[in-house]
């Protein structure tokens, strides 16, 4: 009676092994079909993202650019202004004092014409008194206009600002693929931020998306989540740098102040302070 029970029992879940295979085999088609539909999906989404990305990274190189050329233009044509307008100032008081002169002799000449060249010393104290309009020479210098700010550049393909905004609403099963950081090569290689940690008396961020580094402390370059910036010394034989660097101070009294440096090598792992890494000083001498 055992084994006859336990015959039936295998007998029973031999079947449900048959029915479940079966299933499986007709589910096969299925699963392959829905399979290529996912792979082919994710292909097209892939490369929607890329598009997105290789797009939003154009963006903000351009903006970068743009702002960078407007900068440098304004400050430019500012100084160009400045240097110019003393001595436009000098040239128009010429211009007047010429065309003064011009009238008086125009007025002369027009006397001694009239009298057939004999002396009319009131006709000739009338031209030397009389006061001639330079209005239409004058000039109007516009004030400067006040710089405008560049336009905020939106999240960077690669920071956890633009995986917030583009991709946190993706399900859990069908996240995006891994984002490369974009490189906006006008900014001086990438959008700074401020170091994680860093007291801001010491390195914050400034105006025009500079870092600012005060009260003996430095900066270590640092992207727009606060994460430090690598270099990979061994990827090429030759490892080229792009950056700007402005001093704030007198630049003329040659009293060492401005100065500040860049350490190519953090060997002191320290994000703030200067320590012992070999460093490239600019000093006012």
């Amino acid at each position: 009676a055992y084994f006859i029970a336990k015959n039936k029992e295998f007998k029973m879940h031999q079947d449900k092994c048959a029915n479940a295979t079966a299933e499986v085999n007709k589910q096969k088609p299925v699963c392959r079909k829905d399979t290529r539909r996912h792979v082919a999906a994710k292909a097209a989404c892939d490369v929607k993202q890329i598009t997105l990305e290789t797009a939003a990274c154009n963006l903000a190189k351009k903006m970068s650019q743009t702002c960078h050329s407007f900068n440098g233009c304004y400050s430019s044509t500012k100084r160009g202004y400045i240097k110019a307008k003393p001595g436009i100032k000098k040239q128009a008081r010429d211009r007047k004092g010429e065309w003064r002169v011009l009238m008086r002799v125009e007025c002369l000449l027009d006397v001694f014409a009239a009298d057939d060249g004999k002396v009319n010393e009131t006709a000739i104290g009338v031209c030397k008194n009389t006061t001639h309009d330079t209005t239409h020479l004058d000039l109007v210098y516009p004030p400067i206009p006040p710089k405008e700010a560049c336009k905020p550049m939106p999240p960077i393909p690669g920071s956890n600002a633009f995986k917030q905004v583009e991709y946190s609403s993706l399900p859990k099963n069908a996240e995006a693929a891994d984002t490369a950081m974009c490189v906006v090569e006008a900014g001086g290689g990438i959008e700074l931020g401020a170091p994680k940690g860093v007291p801001a008396a010491q390195c914050s961020m400034a105006g025009g998306g500079f870092l600012k580094a005060a009260a003996d402390g430095s900066c270590l370059i640092s992207d727009v989540d606060g994460k430090p910036v690598k270099v990979d010394y061994t990827k090429n034989m030759y490892t080229t740098y792009k950056f700007t660097m402005k001093f704030d101070g007198d630049p003329g009294n040659y009293n060492r102040m401005p100065l500040g440096g860049f350490m190519p090598c953090n060997v002191d792992r320290n994000s703030y302070r200067r320590g012992g890494s070999p460093q490239l000083n600019f000093f006012d001498r």
